[in-house]
């Protein structure tokens, strides 16, 4: 057991790479240990020498009952099977993956609930499915890059070369991150609802601007000396805000979308890139003025 704690991660994970993959597309069927070595054109007994380090990723109780083998999906096990697939350069193929996908909708409806406790209304104008989108496009274009990467020589490396290394390929990767979205947007079905969940987050932004930018402001909006100076001041900062946050969202977002889907020989009418033009707020807040900047908001 020493030697095993004092394996490299790399040495560890990767010659389960093959394994793990072919479990993370059947999942959630279990198979048995005959089945995975005819999926992955190998011998029962070369599955065997390295059967207990696939044990470590399985659900124990399905094995006990079955003696079928299924990927866990605790924090653990996932989070080390996600590794594997890195350093494999096979990101792309567990996002596609059942289990990915799996993973995927578990950590946003976990992360989701959580969000929803702390910032009111916000199920209204963004779902859990437009989370998990954002999150999706996010992640393949990461993959898109990271899949590129040779991680293999990292292992022979002392510990501060290695986070030399791997600094250099996070910047590299930040670097291709914007461009690897774009290229995301390949169709008019993922052109379209990458523009509603914009108009979606745009949303939660005006709902947060009208119910808590008072509260921002409190110590200077305290010191004013009657309600009409402040609710006019308030409605100043609030149009300031969304002025130039509006701004902000046309030239690093929308734009952005647009010149990629031209490039992308994405066909679209112009007039789709408005906000609004897939998808209104759910509840009205058209009291909120936002001038020209939001026209389809007023009433």
């Amino acid at each position: 057991m020493q030697g095993r704690r004092n394996e490299s991660t790399i040495s560890r994970l990767l010659p389960l790479a093959r394994y793990l993959g072919i479990l993370a597309d059947q999942y959630p069927k279990p198979i048995s240990q005959k089945d995975l070595a005819a999926h992955a054109g190998v011998t029962e007994a070369a599955v065997s020498k390295l059967r207990d380090r696939v044990y470590e990723f399985c659900d124990l109780k399905v094995l006990a009952r079955q003696r079928k083998l299924v990927l866990r999906t605790d924090s653990k096990a996932a989070t080390e099977i996600l590794v594997a697939f890195v350093l494999s350069t096979k990101l792309r193929l567990f996002l596609k993956s059942p289990y990915g996908a799996a993973l995927a909708r578990m950590w946003v409806h976990r992360s989701y609930g959580e969000l929803t406790r702390r910032v009111d209304d916000l199920t209204p104008f963004f779902s859990e499915e437009d989370a998990l989108f954002l999150l999706q496009i996010l992640a393949m274009a990461l993959a898109e890059n990271v899949d590129k990467l040779d991680l293999s020589s990292v292992d022979a490396l002392d510990p501060n070369q290695a986070q030399v290394t791997l600094t250099r390929h996070v910047v590299t990767i930040m670097n291709r991150i914007g461009p690897s979205l774009q290229r995301q947007i390949k169709d008019v079905p993922t052109l379209r609802k990458i523009l509603i969940v914009r108009d979606h987050a745009w949303y939660v932004f005006l709902r947060l601007v009208e119910t808590k930018l008072e509260t921002v402001f409190k110590d200077f909006m305290d010191q004013l000396p009657d309600l009409t100076t402040r609710e006019a001041y308030l409605k100043v900062y609030q149009q300031t805000v969304v002025f130039y946050a509006k701004r902000a969202l046309d030239q690093l977002v929308t734009a952005k979308v647009g010149d990629a889907a031209t490039r992308n020989k994405v066909k679209f009418d112009p007039e789709e890139l408005e906000i609004g033009h897939f998808s209104r707020p759910p509840i009205d807040i058209s009291r909120f003025d936002v001038r020209t900047d939001l026209p389809h908001l007023k009433t």
